[in-house]
């Protein structure tokens, strides 16, 4: 994909992936595949802050600095977004997997009688 000169920072190839995939899908799934993305965004970044970055930053200004210079080493945000798509995969398949299984459970007991 090549995406130079469009945005910057790039987009990062397996995010786009996950996230663009379902563009043709019932707004419920987008709206879940964003929710559960980004959860895990937030979920993975506050990992981050409070290992690596809780006594470096003692200012706004510095946690901004150090955060973006973090990024910015070779493979850490790529890295970042492959966990984050990992773990959002995960979830979102677990999900759906769960309402297709309701769905079907559902349907046959509406198709088969009581008697069978």
């Amino acid at each position: 994909m090549d995406q130079e000169g469009l945005a910057y920072p790039p987009s990062d190839e397996e995010a786009f992936l996950f996230l663009g995939s379902r563009r043709n899908s019932q707004i419920e799934v987008v709206q879940a595949a964003y929710t559960i993305f980004f959860k895990h965004v937030f979920d993975e970044v506050q990992k981050l802050l409070e290992g690596r970055f809780r006594r470096s930053a003692s200012t706004y200004t510095a946690l901004s600095s150090s955060w973006r210079t973090y990024l910015e080493t070779e493979d850490v945000r790529t890295n970042l977004y492959k966990s984050v798509v990992k773990a959002s995969n995960k979830e979102y398949y677990k999900r759906t997997e769960s309402l297709e299984s309701t769905v079907r459970t559902t349907s046959l007991e509406t198709i088969l009688p009581d008697s069978i």
